[in-house]
């Protein structure tokens, strides 16, 4: 259940939101350096002003506050994980703090992106950054039927339920073990739908040609785009200073 809602956290929203109507490409510069601050930085503080100043206004300009408690509930378990190893090799409760903050922020970020990037949008930035056709429609063929398999997982799960299976009592042990039966259908219908994604992609002879012709591209930033790419440079900025100081 747990990791069914923290999928459901990476689907497209819609034109729901102000995020969602921003341009991806200032939103993968913004995601690129929030990752790349989270990682340098190992320090509570730093973790801490990634959070304040570069998370929290996103997710406010996002309205995905609900979905990112529901993220949060669903990454405790791992969350807990990676602060207790980290206690008790390293017996540091600050550096622990901040490696398990680093986690959150990580998902967080990716689950704001997705959320608000439409495949389309997705596939057209990674073919303006000269990335290879064959890698950028495995990509986004993969993150389109995240929802649909989790969708199915989820209904495997409550025919599963109605047949006496128990996945939520009793031990860890066993609620592991009770999850085995849902392997096999699970996995059964991830390969029925490649095979039908395969046949679809046959009957409309993909591939045929080395070079991809679009008819629609990403359209030029607006003022928009432009001030959410400032705001994410000074944001940035902002975190290296005050974390150096």
């Amino acid at each position: 259940m747990v990791a069914l809602s923290f999928l459901a956290a990476f689907e497209y929203e819609g034109k729901l939101s102000r995020l969602s109507r921003v341009d991806p490409r200032p939103k993968l510069i913004w995601l690129v350096a929030a990752m790349v601050l989270s990682i340098a930085y190992s320090s509570l503080k730093a973790q801490l002003l990634i959070a304040v100043i570069m998370v929290l206004p996103v997710i406010a300009l996002g309205g995905v506050a609900s979905v990112v408690l529901s993220l949060l509930k669903s990454t405790s378990l791992l969350f807990a994980m990676v602060f207790g190893l980290n206690y008790v090799f390293t017996r540091d409760l600050s550096f622990s703090l901040a490696m398990g903050l680093r986690l959150v922020i990580l998902v967080v970020c990716f689950a704001s992106f997705f959320r608000s990037t439409h495949t389309s949008e997705l596939s057209d930035l990674m073919t303006k950054l000269r990335i290879p056709f064959y890698v950028t429609f495995t990509f986004t063929t993969a993150i389109r039927f995240i929802p649909t398999l989790a969708m199915e997982a989820q209904e495997i799960m409550d025919a599963q339920a109605s047949r006496g299976l128990e996945l939520e009592r009793g031990s860890l042990l066993r609620r592991l073990k009770n999850y085995i039966p849902l392997l096999v259908p699970i996995l059964v219908c991830a390969i029925r739908r490649s095979y039908q994604l395969a046949e679809a992609l046959e009957s409309r002879c993909f591939g045929y040609t080395k070079k991809r012709t679009m008819a629609y591209g990403l359209p030029p930033m607006s003022k928009t785009d432009w001030m959410f790419l400032a705001a994410s440079v000074a944001q940035s900025a902002a975190v290296i200073l005050l974390a150096s100081m």
